[in-house]
């Protein structure tokens, strides 16, 4: 359907039609008298200004405003209502660059000047941009670029791309930005490094067509899944009870800082077997001394066996979590010299 403003008519849907209706039905349950301007004239500024002239009599305004474009079925009318007689002005939202054509209406549906038309000063965009969820090394960091207000066409945004820690962090040097927002990227690898936690930070970089927001960069914190596996080794044969065994305990992969490791021993036999209960591994690998004592008693050869403990920040081998060093005893039996069969195996012997 059409309706006609000043000279011009104009297609507009049902449902803007009925909305426009519905406001000067509003203002006009205030006091509906006939309309006379104090002035004439409507204008409308580039920022989206809309100003007339008081009416007498009118108890308020409805503003419409459309782009013109004679060969849509739909102008994309749109419209706001002022309340009160003596209001002359209101501020609406328009979009960057684009032209609109504008006109006020009393609550008698009275129209008040001539059509204003302009011209929407076309907005540079600023750039910010946010960051997403903490992801864990090898995932993908979300981000999101906003553009305030949206290009009017797509704009190139410079992005560089830095990183806490060594991910392996990846993103593109542009982005395209058409609307509102956009999403971008950042990858990383997953290797095999123990490492701190970090983070991968996105950061808008100056360039063409838009202007830099004060949230420039964003980051997104990144987890390291590689947690040392420690386990514990013997090279040697055995010792004997009084000895010393030189344990090896290993860490794959190498931790990124000292840890302590906890451990525990446990013998068949009586070696008085100890170990130190931690001990710290900065590197691949470490050593550690299994001590025994040496006593004056005949006892069978036995073993000390020495164990990994749980703890923060590794995890236990579970094929080599413990290790057995066999003990081998240095004591011959006593002869009791006054046993009977003992002096009757001496004198036969004489």
């Amino acid at each position: 359907m059409q309706i006609r403003v000043g000279n011009r008519a104009l297609a507009v849907t049902a449902a803007a039609l009925l909305a426009l209706l519905m406001g000067v039905w509003l203002l006009a349950q205030h006091q509906p008298v006939s309309a006379q301007s104090l002035c004439s004239g409507t204008t409308a500024d580039s920022g989206g200004t809309v100003s007339w002239c008081e009416q007498n009599g009118a108890t308020g305004y409805v503003v419409l405003w459309w782009q013109p474009n004679s060969n849509a079925a739909d102008l994309g009318l749109q419209h706001t209502t002022v309340s009160g007689g003596s209001v002359t002005s209101t501020s609406v939202s328009l979009t960057s660059g684009a032209s609109y054509e504008f006109a006020v209406f009393t609550s008698d549906f009275e129209m008040v000047g001539d059509l204003a038309t302009v011209t929407a000063t076309a907005q540079t965009p600023e750039i910010s941009i946010s960051g997403g969820a903490g992801i864990t090394e090898g995932g993908t960091a979300s981000f999101t670029i906003t553009a305030s207000p949206a290009p009017t066409s797509p704009i190139t945004v410079n992005v560089g791309v830095s990183e806490s820690g060594s991910f392996g962090a990846t993103g593109a040097a542009t982005i395209s930005v058409s609307g509102a927002s956009t999403t971008y990227t950042i990858t990383t690898s997953d290797d095999e490094v123990d490492e701190a936690d970090g983070s991968v930070t996105a950061t808008i970089n100056s360039g063409s067509g838009y202007t830099v927001g004060s949230a420039s960069s964003a980051s997104v914190n990144v987890a390291d899944d590689d947690v040392p596996e420690i386990s514990i080794s013997y090279s040697g044969s055995g010792i004997t009870e009084g000895g010393s065994a030189t344990l090896t305990i290993s860490a794959s992969p190498t931790p990124h800082s000292a840890l302590t490791v906890g451990l525990s021993a446990a013998e068949t036999g009586s070696w008085g077997a100890s170990v130190p209960s931690s001990v710290s591994v900065s590197g691949a690998s470490t050593t550690v001394a299994l001590n025994t004592s040496d006593d004056e008693v005949d006892e069978t050869d036995g073993s000390v066996s020495v164990s990994v403990q749980s703890g923060s920040g590794y995890t236990v081998s579970s094929s080599a979590g413990s290790v057995t060093v066999n003990v081998a005893d240095n004591d011959a039996p006593t002869v009791d010299t006054t046993h009977p069969l003992v002096v009757y195996a001496t004198l036969v012997t004489k």
